[in-house]
């Protein structure tokens, strides 16, 4: 089985959630290259290339997931014809290289790993990432000169992270582990949302959300988002910046006692500890 062949003027990103297989993409008038991709494979075809996907299995079905900026390309153009069936050839993003879908990759400032198809993202190395909360691990995945892009974390147990927002377009996906997350709009009262491995979810635009690990094992976590590093859209640095300095993270020492206490109850009903390191509140003391 596989899907029609296509092409858009719109960004996408897949990764496969089950299956495998084969995808083919190709230029009109050039060679295609086909590249083979299993359960936890991420690619881009490139913007406007014509490209199809092929189940590699008999008798299993395929399942991804897969993020585009196709709404906001339909909102600006407003031409089915123009962004479906458009002839143009983005040459400098794409222009059939036959290393393109090798695997290969480069690891760019900011803990980012640049690259077109990474065949296992479990198989990424991750870097320390303590400034969200401790032991935290990531990597930025940036393909295919997109806009969109990806990262994938990991968090240990009997630890939560700090509480940030940013603009809305980021869908988190659990890879493993079990917790729950708060969101809230600034000045709301807080809603939690329980989660395991398989769940998925996006905080609304500007609205600060928590990720709390409840489990026995480290979270791991991907999100598809609508921005990057490569080419940001505003508001990267302050994703990390707190909230006292003008900034849309919320340090530990400022955030309501109540979400710490709350957690610590949570952890002694699987009869685990706090891992955070002592706090002393500057707001509400």
């Amino acid at each position: 089985m596989s899907s029609k062949p296509q092409k858009h003027l719109y960004e996408e990103i897949v990764y496969v959630l089950r299956g495998n297989g084969t995808t083919t993409v190709w230029n009109e008038g050039q060679k295609p290259l086909t590249f083979e991709w299993k359960r936890g494979s991420m690619f881009s075809p490139p913007i406007n290339t014509w490209h199809q996907h092929f189940n590699g299995s008999g008798a299993e079905p395929v399942r991804y997931v897969a993020l585009t900026n196709a709404p906001a390309v339909f909102n600006m153009f407003h031409s089915h014809e123009f962004i479906m069936d458009n002839p143009f050839r983005f040459k400098e993003r794409f222009d059939g290289d036959t290393e393109f879908f090798s695997g290969k990759g480069t690891s760019r400032p900011g803990l980012v790993w640049e690259s077109n198809f990474i065949p296992d993202i479990v198989n990424l190395n991750l870097h320390e990432f303590s400034v969200k909360g401790p032991g935290l691990r990531q990597v930025e995945m940036e393909l295919s000169s997109n806009t969109l892009s990806s990262h994938l974390n990991d968090s240990p147990v009997g630890v939560y992270k700090k509480a940030h927002r940013h603009g809305p377009g980021a869908y988190i996906i659990v890879l493993g582990g079990r917790g729950y997350t708060l969101m809230w709009r600034e000045g709301q009262k807080w809603q939690r949302f329980d989660w395991g491995a398989g769940s998925m979810m996006s905080p609304p635009n500007r609205w600060f959300h928590q990720h709390f690990n409840l489990g026995r094992e480290n979270i791991r976590q991907l999100a598809l988002k609508g921005w990057g590093q490569k080419f940001p859209i505003g508001g990267w640095e302050q994703m990390f910046k707190s909230t006292e300095t003008g900034g849309d993270m919320i340090e530990f020492e400022d955030e309501d006692p109540a979400i710490r206490e709350m957690y610590v109850e949570e952890l002694k009903k699987e009869g685990l500890e706090l891992k955070n390191l002592p706090v002393t509140y500057r707001k509400h003391a």
